[in-house]
């Protein structure tokens, strides 16, 4: 097997007996490539300290999940203070329409009465 160098990150080209063949992206510090047990049977990835790199993983995705269902409450949030302004704003303008109409037609007949 070659060495790829001081690289962290590698692509190997596994070929199969049918000519297809498969990418497989690996930290290199963690996984190593097997060798097939059976000629029919493709490579499989064994991976040294597992339990390590997926909490690694994890605990980056975790860090990136968190912020980004921060910002997705915060926008919620705006959007809903947008719409209760919004709907507050139409309810009160109906009502000093209404308030309005009321007043102008209570003066309208005080002052036929009067």
């Amino acid at each position: 097997m070659k060495k790829q160098g001081n690289n962290s990150d590698f692509v190997k080209i596994i070929y199969k007996e049918n000519g297809n063949f498969d990418l497989a992206l690996r930290k290199r510090r963690f996984c190593n490539a097997k060798e097939p047990l059976l000629p029919c049977k493709t490579y499989a990835f064994g991976t040294q300290n597992n339990r390590f790199y997926n909490a690694l993983i994890a605990s980056l995705l975790h860090k990136r999940y968190v912020y980004k269902k921060s910002l997705h409450n915060y926008r919620l949030f705006l959007v809903c203070l947008s719409h209760f302004y919004t709907y507050f704003s139409v309810v009160s303008f109906c009502f000093t329409v209404q308030q309005k109409a009321i007043y102008g037609s209570l003066l309208a007949n005080r002052k036929t009465v009067v």
